[in-house]
């Protein structure tokens, strides 16, 4: 039954007044966050970021497994 009444029930919104939502401010961190973004998964897409990724992880793993037998 609190299944029903969820669907029921109108979802939570935040209220914001009118002077915030068209702050010019705003829109430009929207833009700039949008670029980093766009950047961001350019890098992450990279195949050298990749390679020295898995390189990293081996590593770290290798450590904890190491740490894990001298204890």
């Amino acid at each position: 039954m609190v299944a029903q009444k969820a669907a029921l029930e109108p979802p939570i919104t935040r209220l914001v007044p009118p002077s915030a939502r068209d702050n010019p401010a705003d829109r430009g961190e929207e833009a700039v966050s949008r670029a980093f973004r766009v950047v961001w998964e350019r890098c992450r897409a990279h195949e050298g970021c990749q390679r020295q990724r898995k390189e990293s992880l081996e590593e770290r793993k290798a450590g904890d497994r190491r740490n894990r037998k001298s204890d």
